[in-house]
């Protein structure tokens, strides 16, 4: 902990840690090509979303964060356009963008917000 790194850029399962969140409703692993980056130092207060596997250790990947004054997200994906090729990527995107920012409500149209994202 305190060094972090990632693994060679390669095909990976992004895991689901919660559901629990108006981000990650509805959403389940999803597999990515991208780097995946480890050992990052985190706040105590984290709320993870989605963790990776890497040398038999599960890494938080995406993350958020509230305070009294903002809601902050975190994700260690997107070296590339190749790591937005899934549909998942997608979905959590559309979540997190529109959702998350706005209201703390669950995001009914993050399917039909991903599809867009696909024309």
């Amino acid at each position: 902990r305190g060094h972090s790194m990632h693994p060679p850029k390669g095909l990976a399962t992004i895991s689901l840690a919660t559901d629990d969140h108006p981000i990650t409703a509805g959403l389940a692993d999803f597999p990515v090509v991208d780097e995946r980056y480890s050992y990052l130092e985190t706040e105590p207060d984290i709320s993870v979303l989605y963790v990776h596997d890497y040398d038999g250790v599960q890494h938080p990947l995406i993350w958020t964060r509230q305070n009294d004054q903002a809601r902050v997200v975190y994700d260690g994906l997107g070296h590339d356009a190749a790591s937005y090729d899934s549909l998942a990527t997608r979905l959590c995107y559309a979540g997190r963008f529109v959702g998350y920012s706005a209201t703390s409500e669950k995001v009914e149209s993050s399917v039909e917000l991903a599809h867009n994202l696909d024309r």
